[in-house]
This record gives C-alpha cells, structure tokens and sequence, in this order.
C-alpha cells in the first residue's frame, strides 16, 4: 500500500485488528520519513544550502522554515552530523527498525567516544535499540560505556551532577512550581523516598499518582522541619509565616491569601505571636512566640495514636500533624482529649473537604465524610487502652 492509499484510509471504517496494524504500518512509514529527512539535513548542512539560503545556519533555517524550536532545530542537526560515523545505526533508521529516539540516544552517549571502540561496538548497541524502549535502551548504552570507557563515565557523571539543578517559583495562578533535573544517584534517592509514601495509601484514596507525589514531597521536607532536621538560619529554622490580621484573611509570608479552613488548619500546630500596630501600621510590639502543641503533648498524643488517626490511614506518626478535633480558633482546648494526628492529606479532607473528627473517650475516633457515612478506628500506639 502506499503513502498516499494509507492517508486515505479511514481508521472510523476498519475493524479493531485492521486498525491495530495501520498504527503499526504508519509508524513504520513515519520512522523511514524521519530517516529521510535526518539524511536530507546532513546533505544540506554539509553544502552549506542554509547559508546560501540567507540563514545563519542550518538549525536556524531549519526553525525558521519549520518552525521547529531551537532545540528541536539543534537536536535535527547534531542526528544528522552524527550518522557519518554511525553507519549502522544510519541503516537501522532509514529501514525504520529504530526510532529518532534511539538514534539520538546513541548518537549522543557516544560522541565523546574513540571511533574504533564505537564501530566496534555498533552492531550489538543498534541490536539493543531494535528490542528496546528508548529509557531502556539509553540504560544499557549507558552500562555499555562503562564497560569499554570507564574513564568517559567518570566524566560524564561529573557533567551530569555539575547539571543538577532545582527552581522553586511562586506562579501568577497562586500555585508554586518545583521543577528540576537531578542526577542519578540524587534522583534514585528521592525517587525511592517519595514511591516509599506514595505505597503507604490508604484505602479509599482517590489521588492521582502525581498528586501522592506531590504531598509525599511535602510531607519529606515537612518530616525533617517538625524533627528540626533542617538547619538554623538567621536564629531559627525554616518555618511558614501566616498572618492573621483581626477582621482580615489571613495570609502567607509572601502575601497570598488563606482560606479559613488553611489558617485553621496550619495553626492546628504552630507557633503565635502577637504583633501590634501603631496607627501607621509600623510594628511596635513583637510578643513572644507560644506553641499551640507543646513538644511533650505532642509525643503524648504520638505514643496514644501511634499514627494518623482517620480510620483506614497506614501513615506512621511521624509524617503526621497535631490536629484539634475543636478547633483552636473555635476555642478548642490543647490536650490530649482534643488532639489527634493526622497525616497531611487527611489533614486537608477534615479542614477543607467537609470530612468531620469526634474523638470519644474510650480514644475511638469517628469521621463523618461528606455524603454522611461514619467510619471508626482506634488508637494503634504502644500507650493505646486495648479494645
């Protein structure tokens, strides 16, 4: 069939089978068509046609008229260079055996390579690309390097961690963005940490996975900071600054506003102070700084409950907050009768998704979810009064 009697087809019309093998007919033919355009690129790069054509060079004819973005353009231009000397690969590419994603791969874990050391070891690594998935073909190109170039390994794993990198950025939607590249070992360790919480879900949960990411990455950072783990730094440790001004919403440091169930919810466990304003609203008295959950009650709390206490929740108690089940504001004792601990997310469903905690006598606790069923559970810590 040919090109053309494929874009003609209708997937709409085929049966399920028949549909199943034009996917894999098409990318076939999109794997040869980007091989022909990669030895086109090489073709025109080495006549110098985009300076002749006005363009500085071929990456930037190649954004221009394509629109492609510079490292779309750059990308384009360094695959083509490199198939000269990976005439293996080149083959592979234009039979469409391999996709653009295995040749940048290889094209790029090599280039720093001796010539005969990479011809040598071509036919095996193109073999590997034929069987495997991009991620895992660059692994094994990767445990092919340190096979037969040691010492280029030891310099690539200083590029990559001289590479590392990490942005932390409030966004105008109020949201803050984290986002970075890490190396490896940087990477596993993270990566290990975060799936270690991400497993611990309680039934019921309705998070996606990178929503438990998300709150698992919290709940690290907010696990060291409560153990004061962190460093000090002009007198204190990290901590969140909310204010709550009389009459006002309360906000954050940086001025983004609270709703009341946030504030009342990052001051289930906190510090206070109280700051007084002249007429001019220039500070004039700093009062001193008073816990809500002194250390003590809350290692009372921590042996009673042994974990978060929504019932069904595996989180162990040191991923969890000191929760009032009356609330503070609402003039909610702190005593062991009115805490208990709950790890980030039910922390979250209780003061802002509706869901409501009693705390009976005997230390049974009752949570009412929104569409009005009462799940029960009780204290799990080694100070816990059995059933």
């Amino acid at each position: 069939m040919t090109v053309d009697e494929l874009l003609a087809l209708d997937p709409a019309t085929l049966p399920d089978a028949a549909v199943g093998d034009l996917i894999i007919e098409l990318e076939a033919v999109i794997r040869r068509a980007q091989a022909l355009q990669s030895a086109a690129v090489r073709v025109f790069d080495a006549r110098d046609a985009a300076v002749a054509d006005g363009a500085a060079s071929t990456a930037c004819w190649l954004r221009d008229r394509l629109g492609a973005a510079d490292r779309e353009a750059r990308q384009a231009v360094g695959l083509a260079r490199s198939l000269d000397r990976l005439p293996v690969l080149a083959a592979a590419l234009a039979a469409g055996e391999v996709g653009l994603a295995h040749a940048r791969t290889l094209a790029a874990l090599t280039r720093r390579l001796d010539p005969a050391t990479v011809a040598a070891g071509e036919e095996f690594l193109v073999g590997c690309a034929r069987r495997l998935d991009p991620l895992r073909f660059a692994t094994a190109v990767r445990r092919w390097v340190a096979t037969v170039a040691p010492a280029e390994l030891e310099r690539d794993a200083e590029r990559r961690y001289d590479s590392r990198w990490l942005s932390v950025s409030p966004t105008y939607g109020g949201m803050v963005s984290v986002a970075g590249m890490l190396e490896p070992e940087g990477g596993a360790i993270v990566a290990a940490a975060v799936d270690a919480l991400v497993g611990a879900r309680p039934a019921g949960d309705t998070r996606s996975k990178d929503q438990q990411r998300a709150d698992a990455l919290v709940e690290l950072v907010e696990l060291a900071r409560s153990h004061e783990l962190l460093p000090v730094s002009g007198g204190s440790r990290p901590e969140i600054l909310v204010h709550v001004p009389a009459g006002e919403a309360a906000f954050l440091g940086n001025g983004t506003p609270l709703t009341p169930a946030a504030a009342d919810r990052l001051g289930c466990d906190a510090r206070f102070r109280r700051l007084v304003l002249d007429a001019a609203a220039v500070p004039v008295e700093l009062g001193r700084a008073t816990r809500v959950v002194p250390p003590a009650l809350r290692k009372l709390v921590a042996l009673r409950d042994g974990g978060c206490r929504y019932p069904g929740c595996p989180r162990g108690a040191a991923f969890c907050e000191a929760h009032h089940v009356r609330f503070w504001r609402q003039g909610g004792p702190t005593s062991a009768a009115n805490l208990v601990l709950l790890c980030r997310f039910h922390h979250h469903l209780v003061h802002d998704r509706g869901h409501a905690l009693a705390l009976r006598p005997d230390g049974t606790v009752e949570a009412t979810r929104p569409d009005g069923r009462i799940v029960t559970g009780r204290p799990r810590g080694p100070s816990a009064v059995p059933a």
